[in-house]
């Protein structure tokens, strides 16, 4: 698989022989050219300028520079009535260009960046891909096993511990009804523990219960004396049933694994916000899909765009508490799955290389235990790292201690005394 620098007019050529071994011109000669998803295109000698004779059963094909990351297959064909053939036929790719190799998303490098570094590594030392999503007849699938490292590699970190990176916000207005249809995002994997509240009551629901819990639940009380709720499906359930359109909200881990904007590019667009509402009014919404993910003008970061109607508006999975007029708002596409060379995961580069080196080598059966090592280490060091952590004060006397509280209550106490 030939990789051609991106900007580079491709040259494709090919020698077209008898059966007596000896260059022979076909009746017609025909170069087919397909892009990897698209559509195939035949170029004809003497019909289309591209296809030229250089000598006799030698032709020449030049295609302008396509599009950067791209790959293609090509083969050429001849008809002939002396068993004319060429067996010339394989696939190309087009580098990536400057903007594309950088990182793509504050700072990450790209998925084939990292698929190199992995390469690179003495621990699995490969040839380099120039892409990793090509179908290659020679059947090297070093690519594909690459990919499938690192996929794992993500799937494993989004699994073991919940990244600040991975948090998300979800925030509805109540149905009056046990089951709050809609209540549960599209990239939901799972709830944040004890973050689900009814902000209107300042209420925290207690769960998600287990099913035997839940049914307990609804078996002994006529009334909860504590807010409860269960996911069953793609619904909440609530007890007690609260009344229609309270604010509620909680957070979730999001089972999206990275970004896939080409370069990291964001559409931006402006839009009117009514609190309450999750239309937003747009005049254009050109750039935008359902699925991806708007941040601004209030909205918690990240909601996702469930509807479009045409340069009219988009609805998004959240509902906004306060109103916002020329909102200026930006949108990214979250992936569930890597699509393109230039996605970029949501983790630090060298820990996902690390664990790709070890997924790699799991996968051919090499001793991996260093690398398991190596990369568990590194994990720990990024958990430790990761959000905000709680002070423990152990010394007794701090302002979040037992003491300290006491004394605050003290100081700020008010005296009644009677005459």
């Amino acid at each position: 698989m030939a990789l051609i620098p991106y900007g580079n007019t491709v040259e494709l050529t090919s020698t077209f022989v008898s059966s007596s071994g000896a260059a022979s011109d076909p009746d017609a000669v025909r170069l087919i050219l397909r892009q990897v998803g698209g559509v195939e295109t035949t170029y004809t000698y003497g019909d289309d300028v591209e296809v030229t004779r250089v000598s006799t059963g030698n032709y020449q094909f030049l295609l302008d520079p396509p599009a950067a990351g791209t790959s293609w297959h090509y083969r050429w064909e001849g008809d002939g009535s002396d068993d004319i053939d060429s067996a010339d036929q394989g696939v190309f790719t087009i580098g990536l260009n400057l903007t594309q190799a950088l990182a793509s998303v504050g700072g990450r490098a790209s998925l084939l960046q990292i698929a190199h570094d992995v390469a690179d590594s003495p621990e699995v030392n490969c040839a380099r891909p120039s892409t990793l999503f090509s179908d290659d007849p020679d059947g090297d699938v070093t690519d594909r096993k690459l990919l499938r490292a690192i996929t794992r590699t993500v799937k494993f970190l989004a699994a073991t511990y919940d990244w600040q990176v991975l948090r998300r916000e979800k925030s509805f207005l109540s149905l009056a009804q046990e089951e709050q249809t809609g209540a549960i995002p599209a990239d939901f994997l799972r709830f944040v523990p004890a973050t689900f509240w009814d902000r209107s009551r300042r209420w925290q629901w207690d769960g998600p219960l287990t099913p035997a819990e839940w049914q307990a639940r609804k078996a002994y009380y006529t009334v909860s004396v504590v807010p409860a709720f269960t996911q069953r499906g793609d619904s909440v359930l609530l007890f007690p049933v609260p009344t229609a359109d309270l604010s509620e909200g909680y957070e979730y881990i999001t089972s999206a694994i990275g970004w896939g904007n080409d370069t990291g590019a964001s559409p931006s667009f402006t839009g009117t916000i009514t609190a309450g509402s999750p239309v937003i009014a747009v005049a254009s919404t050109s750039g935008l899909s359902v699925g991806m993910a708007v941040s601004g003008g209030g909205l918690p970061p990240y909601s996702l765009i469930t509807a479009i109607v045409t340069n009219t508006s988009v609805t998004v999975g959240n509902v906004p508490l306060t109103a916002a007029v020329a909102a200026s708002l930006t949108a990214k596409t979250p992936l569930t799955r890597f699509n393109a060379d230039t996605n970029t995961t949501f983790w630090d580069d060298e820990l996902v290389t690390l664990g790709a080196i070890l997924h790699f080598r799991q996968g051919e059966r090499y001793d991996y235990a260093e690398d398991k090592m190596a990369f568990e280490r590194m994990m720990a060091d990024r958990i430790k790292q990761d959000g905000g952590k709680k002070i423990l004060d152990m010394s007794g006397s701090g302002y979040s201690s037992a003491e300290g509280r006491l004394a605050a209550v003290k100081n700020n106490a008010i005296v009644i005394t009677s005459e």
